[in-house]
């Protein structure tokens, strides 16, 4: 399962699987951004077999993160936990009861 991310939410040394505007680049590992004299800011990406990436528009790339099972699960259970919550103190309390 993968979660959109912004681009500057990265952690240098995780894969992330990279889309570009009409192509998919595919799975890279992300290194480091590198901001240049004229301004312009590169992150740079490793494919798993060693070959370097860097790419500088950041804002025409969409940065997709793993997100795995157990992750998916838990944050499903926490919504689910917190809406039973409102649901039984709807219940103990009237719905116009303000704090």
């Amino acid at each position: 399962m993968f979660e959109l991310i912004n681009v500057l939410d990265m952690k240098e040394g995780t894969m992330y699987f990279i889309k570009k505007l009409n192509s998919n680049v595919g799975e890279l590992v992300f290194l480091k951004y590198q901001t240049l004299e004229n301004g312009y800011r590169y992150a740079t990406f490793v494919y798993p077999y060693h070959s370097i990436y860097s790419h500088k528009c950041l804002s025409v790339i969409s940065i997709y993160r793993y997100v795995s099972q157990e992750e998916y699960w838990a944050k499903v259970k926490e919504k689910y936990d917190t809406k039973c919550l409102d649901i039984i103190l709807k219940r103990l309390i009237d719905d116009s009861f303000q704090w």
